[in-house]
């Protein structure tokens, strides 16, 4: 992990643009990330590896079998996701036009181990879920610059709600209740 946090640390010194951070990430092709993975059996978990306030965050999110994100923004920030393990799938939908009315779903990509999936606003929002019954699920998601909060949206009615990000784990030691909520330097969400 050390060596993919050097090329990310080079890359954002250089200003790389978002493509050449997708090339980056589907050249990783370790299993050193197994020992920031923490699990809950009900829900995913997110695991802070590493952040540069600012610059960008590193997370690992272990899915288990059947769950599921809230449909969500990137407020201006990228998000590139590598599917480490199983399967994900990664729903898209554009931004809700009128209150009250239905998100519509504007297409979806599966997303099998060494897949790389971008994502920013421009793109349009999206929720991200393991669709297996059978399986856990593991992604790293790379969010430049870093984010501290973001829009959660109800698909039926498109309301959305600011939600602030939280931590299972930070660079591998688990989180208790209390901590979950950090100062801005640490919270993040998706």
């Amino acid at each position: 992990m050390e060596d993919l946090v050097a090329g990310i640390n080079m890359l954002i010194a250089k200003d790389a643009s978002p493509e050449v951070m997708v090339q980056y990430f589907q050249n990783y092709k370790n299993d050193d990330w197994k020992k920031y993975a923490m699990w809950d059996p009900y829900r995913y978990t997110r695991n802070l590896i590493e952040e540069v306030d600012g610059k960008y965050s590193l997370i690992l999110l272990c899915w288990p079998e059947s769950n599921a994100s809230a449909i969500h923004d990137h407020p201006n920030s990228d998000c590139i996701m590598k599917c480490l393990s199983g399967t994900v799938k990664e729903t898209r939908f554009a931004w809700p036009e009128k209150k009250k009315t239905k998100m519509t779903e504007t297409g979806y990509t599966v997303g099998t181990e060494g897949d790389v999936i971008h994502i920013n606003d421009d793109l349009g929002l999206h929720r991200v879920e393991n669709p297996s019954s059978s399986e856990g699920a593991v992604t790293l998601h790379f969010y430049f610059p870093c984010i501290h909060e973001c829009l959660v949206f109800d698909e039926e009615t498109g309301k959305a709600r600011r939600v602030k990000m939280t931590y299972t784990s930070i660079r591998g030691v688990k989180q208790t209740p209390q901590q979950k909520f950090l100062p801005s330097s640490y919270a993040h969400f998706f």
